[in-house]
């Protein structure tokens, strides 16, 4: 989720929850902006670069000449 103030909504008619505050309430979507970008990062890292399919494959056929 995009915080609403990156969006240029207008503080004063944007969404905030009941019983919160505006900073309560950016500081949530911030986490969950965080969140996203963390689960993103976790596939990068685990599996390593973000190589394109063609150049695998060539490393591949390089590698294990003949095999499909």
């Amino acid at each position: 989720m995009i915080p609403l103030l990156s969006l240029g909504a207008n503080p004063v008619n944007a969404y905030v929850p009941k019983g919160m505050t505006l900073e309560q309430f950016n500081a949530i979507q911030q986490q969950d902006v965080q969140k996203i970008q963390d689960s993103k990062d976790y596939w990068k890292t685990k599996y390593g670069t973000s190589e394109p399919l063609a150049e695998w494959l060539i490393k591949r056929e390089k590698k294990y000449p003949g095999h499909p």
